[in-house]
């Protein structure tokens, strides 16, 4: 797992297995992200802050699925040369129980799928401002 402690608002947190980072956006599958805590500094041509998933190598694609609390998307992996599904869950929007039960039993059964022409999972990464 590409996990750095040196992150800014990075925090270290067992779930299912998987380390993750920070406190409130879970995002799992085949790799994982959003923007960095208003640390990071701006790009200066662009004028943004880069997200986790740059950080991490991945660059977001179109949406292909959407649930009351879940976005599934296309993103590429610069590490891995290939697109990936991206899970992003929804702290916020998602109930209790499935945060506490359900999504780390998630995570763990995704963790241990292994096939060529299913899935694979890479890396589960949570955030702390969304």
């Amino acid at each position: 797992m590409n996990f750095n402690e040196n992150d800014a608002g990075a925090t270290k947190s067992p779930v299912g297995g998987a380390t993750l980072v920070g406190k409130t956006t879970v995002i799992l599958a085949e790799n994982a992200g959003f923007t960095t805590p208003d640390t990071q500094e701006e790009d200066p041509v662009s004028g943004r802050r880069p997200s986790v998933l740059e950080n991490h190598g991945y660059t977001l694609g179109r949406t292909v699925g959407s649930g009351s609390y879940a976005t599934v998307k296309i993103a590429h992996s610069k590490l891995h040369g290939c697109d990936v599904a991206v899970k992003i869950v929804s702290k916020f929007q998602a109930p209790a129980d499935y945060l506490r039960k359900f999504l780390p039993r998630e995570i763990e059964v995704v963790k241990g799928l292994k096939h060529q022409n299913l899935i694979r999972f890479l890396q589960a990464i949570e955030t702390t401002h969304r």
